[in-house]
């Protein structure tokens, strides 16, 4: 069956400096495209994406599937903003009666009950929502941005107003479960979201291979930090360990890739073994391949961590910090390998010695071992489950009994052969909002012989005689 989906981002790394989006660094959008990409290629896929991201740029998000249609939407470029704000006009003014949408797939889950009441007042729809909890607004979060917490309210009011909420591991929606107790005494939630509850893992992004001159000397090995120079990256507390590493043996550099902050460059250009420059993907992918190991030192908030998996995927072993959110991300290699490549505050300074000393060769066949064995993390997004449920939605919402007016619309199909939905409502009804057509619509996809074309951006059902 072809179907119509609604897509709503989550914008996350913007340049400070020049206010633009840089979506091809945005987990959140590089999740979504994964996401999109193994979905079936017959839907058409409705993608609000910053109104800024304009031109050429937007190709990448085409990238995804043959029937993605991009819908600029006024996005701040502050990702606190975008919790909150949300542009009734916008989806008014681009959506009108002929066209239908089936899901949601809302990457901000603070708006979901938003989305969720523009369907009833604006279209009198129930589409079926899912909404990805890439962050939890919670004690941990809290702790790097407390003015800019407290509003974790609005996420269990997502979960309510959403059909299936999804989280990164049991331990994201731990964090979720213990707020809406502990803070709003929600006890409700439980029974809500053990009927619903779902998760999903963001997959490593494959890098080309572009090979440049890094004016590294060849007896430098180097460590790779490709984390933001932020509080929750501890990335001051890397520089220091190696600070004092440095003072005993200089055959290493450290290569930084977050060149976005002036005052922790200032601070990072006086020290000879430190480089900080960001790279394009084919660069990118070359610093991972002859670096010796790469570095994380996440002591904050997080539920999930795109560079350390592209880090490993890419032959680049991660040193890693051991600690609850990678336990569960890395389930085998915990008994298999886990003291090989975690850290704790006490043998930090160790294991980074420990790595520089063994043969990069090593380091890769561990990073492929880790690879082979955690399968789950490491593969491309597996999507059958969701369409599963997508799927299983539409059949079980056309197992009800025929709508008025629905003989008709399907003698119509079969008559003329094509029909838009805007001719449908049209001919049937005096007004364009109607309850029922949601449901109607549900059976028309199970009918034998019609189908809605999703090469088009409105609704139009085919019939085909067999």
């Amino acid at each position: 069956m072809n179907l119509r989906i609604l897509v709503y981002s989550n914008p996350l790394v913007v340049d400070k400096i020049g206010k633009t989006f840089q979506f091809q660094k945005d987990s959140g959008f590089i999740y979504t495209k994964q996401l999109i990409k193994s979905l079936p290629k017959d839907w058409r896929y409705y993608w609000l994406i910053p109104d800024k991201i304009k031109g050429t740029e937007q190709g990448w998000f085409r990238e995804a599937n043959d029937l993605v249609e991009l819908i600029p939407y006024p996005y701040s470029t502050s990702i606190h903003q975008n919790r909150y704000n949300f542009s009734v006009n916008t989806l008014s003014s681009y959506f009108d009666y002929g066209n239908d949408i089936d899901v949601v797939l809302c990457h901000q889950p603070e708006v979901a009950a938003n989305l969720r009441v523009w369907f009833q007042n604006q279209r009198r729809e129930t589409p079926l929502i899912f909404s990805y909890y890439h962050w939890i607004d919670c004690k941990e979060s809290a702790k790097f941005g407390k003015e800019l917490s407290g509003y974790s309210s609005r996420q269990l009011d997502g979960a309510e107003a959403s059909d299936y909420i999804m989280f990164h591991t049991t331990y994201a929606y731990d964090l979720f479960f213990m707020q809406a107790i502990e803070n709003h005494n929600f006890k409700y939630v439980s029974d809500v979201t053990d009927l619903k509850l779902g998760y999903f893992h963001p997959a490593p992004t494959s890098f080309p291979v572009d090979p440049f001159d890094t004016g590294v000397p060849d007896d430098k090995k180097i460590i790779l930090f490709n984390h933001r120079l932020n509080n929750t990256t501890q990335w001051k507390q890397v520089v220091e360990t190696l600070d004092e590493i440095y003072k005993e043996r200089q055959d290493f550099v450290l290569w930084i890739t977050d060149d976005s902050k002036i005052k922790e460059f200032e601070y990072l250009k006086a020290r000879p073994y430190i480089i900080v420059k960001s790279l394009s993907d084919g660069e990118y992918g070359y610093i991972l391949f002859i670096s010796h190991f790469s570095i994380c030192n996440h002591k904050g908030y997080s539920t999930w961590n795109m560079a350390v998996i592209d880090s490993v995927y890419n032959d680049c072993l991660a040193l890693i910090p051991n600690r609850e959110v990678y336990k569960d991300m890395f389930h085998a290699s915990m008994e298999n390998h886990w003291q090989e490549f975690t850290h704790i505050e006490s043998n930090f300074k160790k294991m980074i010695e420990y790595l520089l000393n063994k043969p990069v060769e090593e380091n890769i066949e561990l990073a492929n071992q880790i690879v082979m064995e955690e399968e789950y993390l490491f593969k491309y997004c597996d999507s059958s489950k969701l369409q599963e449920v997508i799927e299983g939605n539409i059949i079980s919402g056309a197992q009800s009994k025929n709508p008025a007016k629905y003989d008709e619309i399907v003698a119509m199909i079969k008559e003329n052969k094509q029909c838009t939905k805007k001719e449908i409502v049209n001919k049937f009804w005096s007004f364009h909002v109607n309850s029922n057509f949601p449901i109607i619509r549900k059976k028309l996809l199970m009918e034998d012989g019609i189908t809605d074309d999703t090469a088009g951006s409105q609704t139009t059902y085919h019939y085909v005689e067999h």
